[in-house]
């Protein structure tokens, strides 16, 4: 799966428009179809969890831009309407006015309206402290589905929308943004001088995930993310050749550094600017659960150091798996807070691996550490596994995926050049 910056997507959705004939105004509606079937799901599982008060007492309300990702917003508030979803609230309201709107949020709006959607007209902070202030006094919890601005924003930000933000995360009691919580690049993960930005409980990215998702402070405002396909062909997001592009996600990184020159002081610098400090007070599963893939007999221990690395830097939730041979050596010295795994045996013809959970479940995933031929005596079986579990990993995905130490060698066995995805 492709990770993107601002420009390599508005490159995707070109080709989709050019190949595919996949236009601005049939994206926006496939996001409000999709996405409104996610945020329903949403609402049950929080109410399910005691998050939420019970379904007649939930104000849905969309908070809305100028620009397409406001026409998202409409569309899914149309989308949520329309499908019967009557025992919610549903509320849309708009923080610019209709002449200074984009042609699709002219055009949804008006679908909007027409669908009974609930719309009104939020210009003011006043005015929209105002609105809380109205449900809150009617018994209501309020879910604020954010969709005011997307992911190729300036800096720096007005005080009207700074302001804005700090209201909806005070008052708010869930936050679900549309493709990436307002305030935040969606190159970069950068929210400005002033760190204002929406702190979304749940994040719903288009198409593929983006940077600014997965570093800088997008990182810690974007809680968990999960992806609307919108109707993109795939291909676009997992074949790299035939779109043309080459992703720049290290290129920048290293800001044309190359290896010999980066110097010490600098990398502590990068690393200190990039790696979010945990809050203590906020719960470990706003820091993402990463499952490590690797231990094979006699190394458990590289598996063992990728997992207790992942906890020291912040990582909410760390689970060691490996094979089923291998699994009393690795659990024998695993430190108490990390969880284990086992994921078959060597013998097994199919593995113990429920993609639809694994997706689920792991905000990431490492192979590697340790996955190879145990202590270099390795079995054309163990050889097969790991090749196995390899393809099914990169098929089957969908989350940032790290392919380290032995899962490179896999890809170097002389036979893998026949390894799909």
């Amino acid at each position: 799966m492709r990770v993107v910056d601002v420009d390599e997507m508005r490159a995707l959705e070109k080709i989709a428009a050019d190949k595919y004939g996949l236009n601005e105004s049939l994206i926006i509606e496939n996001v409000g179809s999709e996405g409104s079937a996610v945020i329903y799901d949403l609402i049950k599982k929080n109410l399910i969890d005691k998050q939420l008060a019970s379904e007649k007492k939930i104000a849905i309300v969309f908070i809305l831009g100028k620009g397409n990702n406001g026409a998202d917003g409409f569309s899914i508030a149309r989308h949520l309407k329309n499908n019967g979803s009557n025992t919610f609230n549903i509320f849309a309201w708009s923080l610019y006015p209709r002449e200074e709107s984009s042609l699709e949020s002219k055009r949804t709006y008006n679908m909007a309206a027409s669908y009974g959607v609930k719309l009104k007209d939020t210009f003011s902070e006043e005015q929209l402290e105002s609105s809380f202030l109205e449900l809150k006094n009617s018994g209501l919890s309020v879910v604020v589905v954010d969709a005011i601005l997307g992911t190729g924003i300036r800096f720096p930000l007005p005080d009207f929308l700074k302001n804005i933000f700090k209201i909806i995360n005070k008052k708010s009691d869930l936050i679900i943004s549309i493709d990436i919580p307002s305030g935040v690049h969606g190159s970069n993960g950068d929210i400005g001088d002033d760190s204002v930005a929406i702190r979304a409980n749940y994040t719903l990215a288009i198409g593929t995930y983006k940077r600014g998702h997965l570093f800088s402070q997008g990182l810690s405002q974007k809680g968990k993310l999960l992806r609307l396909r919108a109707g993109f062909a795939e291909e676009l997001f997992f074949n790299v050749e035939k779109n043309n592009l080459t992703s720049n996600l290290t290129s920048n990184l290293t800001s044309n550094l190359t290896i010999e020159k980066v110097e010490k002081k600098e990398l502590i610098g990068f690393i200190q600017d990039n790696i979010i400090k945990r809050d203590p007070y906020a719960h470990k599963n706003e820091f993402g659960h990463l499952l490590v893939i690797g231990g094979g007999k006699g190394l458990t221990g590289a598996a063992h150091l990728a997992a207790e690395a992942a906890s020291k830097v912040g990582t909410g939730l760390v689970t060691l798996a490996t094979f089923k041979e291998n699994y009393f050596e690795l659990n024998q010295n695993k430190s108490h807070h990390i969880m284990i795994m086992d994921i078959g045996s060597l013998n097994d013809e199919k593995l113990n691996l429920n993609y639809d959970e694994i997706n689920a479940k792991y905000s990431s995933i490492v192979i590697g550490p340790g996955l190879g031929f145990g202590s270099g005596n390795g079995s054309e079986l163990e050889k097969n596994q790991n090749k196995k579990l390899l393809e099914e990993l990169l098929i089957n995905y969908k989350g940032p995926l790290i392919i380290d130490a032995g899962a490179i060698n896999v890809l170097s066995y002389n036979d893998s050049t026949d390894i799909k995805f």
